[in-house]
């Protein structure tokens, strides 16, 4: 944390989130202050000096803050303006990214004084470890997410509800990726962005999924441009984020170009592991022009991972060709990281396949280390055996839900772009609280966590089949109560995801008594340890030891009284 006076540097000490007591007030001769304070969840930012009105704060990251001004005469008035908002006396205030003028208007009947602190708000230090399983991914489907005046055009329609939005682009996510960051998030998956503009057959609902390309060098023109991807990887980057695409490497739609280096597709209808759902990209052929997809994009661009559609259909000729692509990711990853590279390292990468998990196969021979957890949604969004399906899901590996091969991480979520929405199942304007347990076994999994746009605010998908009816508008803003109630919680316990390890790779023991379940997860590499408490029911709770609430702050110890569905997070000492 940086603390400087506009003449001098400030030191400052800091402790624990609480309002100081006030100063006695002297008498005054002018309108004035006798304390001023403006303190972070770290510590007091402003040494305050009765013959100072300026001052600059900058904090390492967004915060919330407790703002307090004491007038010198008890006859005085102070107004605290932050950046436009009005607040009397003191405030508690989530200071987010940019600069932030806070001012301090002190009225003694005709005298006024100001005392003005210039907040920078700097963005949250990149800590990332380079271990796929603290990913807390944000999927987007490109064409119906968010249109940003001034990018391109987008499509006309897509496979959708009606009335949704079907023109987003690259322009759109960019705008959002401070929304994204500050809900936790340190990743983000788009639908796919390679040209498909003359892909589809001509269809331009096919074109606009994104997942009929025509060019895999290239951005649809419909979503932007190469310069504009670069860009969105970049801010992205910037915000600590990770950036994955979505590749289709078992069929296309008319890419029948040389690749930038003269690799081809080999274009013959492929019968894949499964034996059914083929597609028109044959292997071993098709390697070289893959291989040099995923390279191109990484080291020219940065990309970091890699989403897989219908992976079983890269599952040919008894050969799992998963290996080969992915040992070439590995190697991009290790070139860059040799350079000294931040970026375009993780190589994480995480198949589709609908199948049950003891029947995926993809996973096979050395392939994939991560599958898209179907048979862990499904259970979770339904709660199958209540919160004892939270138990199933976090405190059994992957062996031991039905996963066959070793090594494997799956990946959890609650919904996608080809399934029904987790809200449709569970209403946000009658039970916001079920949602919120859902999202926070999601935020404790030691595993990748991935959260479908919308599901945040507990959005519903709209009419169509089950395969696009939930590619409905994207907002991120203009929420409801209930809706707000349920994206504050969301961020809460995500952005306790980021900084407790435990919650993404951490070891698990449970307890149950009646409504309650206890889970206990531990890090042994930083001794962190978090206990997550699940009531279906409102009940008391005695905890061992003392903590630190996670979500709401403030220590806790021993009987602490808990709402139903409401997941409390506490680290312990």
């Amino acid at each position: 944390m940086i603390i400087k006076n506009i003449s001098r540097r400030l030191g400052a000490v800091l402790a624990a989130l609480s309002l100081m007591p006030a100063a006695v007030p002297a008498l005054a001769e002018d309108a004035s202050l006798s304390y001023l304070e403006i303190r972070s969840e770290d510590g007091n930012l402003v040494e305050f000096d009765s013959n100072t009105t300026s001052y600059t704060v900058v904090l390492e990251r967004p915060s919330k803050v407790t703002l307090s001004a004491v007038p010198a005469s008890k006859s005085a008035k102070v107004e605290i303006d932050v950046a436009g908002n009005i607040f009397s006396n003191h405030s508690v205030a989530s200071l987010q990214r940019g600069d932030i003028p806070v001012v301090c208007t002190v009225t003694d009947g005709s005298l006024t004084k100001t005392y003005t602190v210039n907040v920078s708000v700097a963005s949250s230090p990149v800590n990332l470890t380079g271990d796929f399983r603290e990913l807390s991914i944000y999927q987007i489907m490109v064409g119906s997410f968010r249109h940003g005046e001034g990018g391109a055009v987008g499509y006309t329609d897509m496979w959708g509800p009606v009335g949704h939005r079907k023109n987003g682009n690259l322009k759109g996510i960019i705008e959002a990726l401070d929304y994204i960051h500050d809900l936790g998030m340190n990743a983000i998956w788009m639908t796919p962005v390679f040209d498909s503009s003359n892909g589809g057959n001509g269809d331009e609902k096919l074109k606009a999924t994104g997942y009929f390309a025509n060019d895999y060098f290239n951005i649809d023109p419909h979503f932007g441009t190469n310069e504009e991807f670069r860009q969105l990887v970049d801010e992205a980057h910037q915000r600590g984020m990770y950036v994955i695409l979505d590749g289709v490497f078992g069929h296309h739609s008319n890419a029948t170009g040389a690749s930038p280096q003269g690799n081809y597709i080999d274009n013959r209808t492929a019968q894949n592991v499964r034996g059914t759902d083929s597609g028109n990209i044959a292997f071993p052929g098709s390697l070289p022009y893959f291989k040099e997809v995923v390279r191109y994009w990484m080291d020219e661009y940065g990309v970091d991972g890699w989403r897989l559609d219908q992976c079983y259909q890269v599952y040919q000729g008894g050969h799992n060709y998963w290996k080969d692509l992915r040992e070439e990711v590995e190697a991009v990853c290790a070139e860059r990281r040799e350079r000294g590279e931040q970026w375009g390292t993780l190589g994480y990468m995480v198949g589709e396949d609908w199948t049950s998990a003891g029947n995926i196969t993809v996973t096979r021979q050395d392939g994939l280390k991560s599958v898209m957890d179907f048979d862990g949604k499904d259970n979770l969004v339904n709660l199958r055996y209540g919160i004892g399906t939270i138990e199933w899901l976090l405190k059994n590996d992957a062996a031991g839900r039905g996963y066959r091969d070793a090594g494997v991480n799956p990946t959890i979520f609650l919904s996608n772009h080809d399934t029904s929405r987790v809200g449709d199942f569970v209403d946000v304007e009658s039970t916001p609280e079920k949602l919120m347990t859902r999202h926070a076994a999601v935020a404790c999994y030691s595993g990748p966590a991935c959260t479908y746009y919308g599901d945040e605010i507990g959005d519903k998908s709209g009419d169509g089949n089950a395969d696009n009816k939930a590619r409905t508008s994207g907002r991120i803003t203009g929420f409801n109560a209930n809706e707000q109630r349920l994206h504050d919680y969301v961020a809460k316990v995500f952005n306790a995801r980021k900084e407790n390890p435990a919650l993404w790779r951490g070891t698990v023991t449970t307890r149950t008594s009646g409504d309650v379940l206890e889970v206990t997860k531990y890090d042994s590499e930083t001794a962190n340890k978090v206990v997550i408490l699940f009531p279906q029911a409102d009940a008391s709770w005695t905890i061992s030891g003392t903590g630190v609430d996670l979500l709401n702050g403030g220590t806790v110890s021993g009987t602490v009284s808990l709402s139903a569905w409401v997941p409390m997070f506490v680290r312990m000492d």
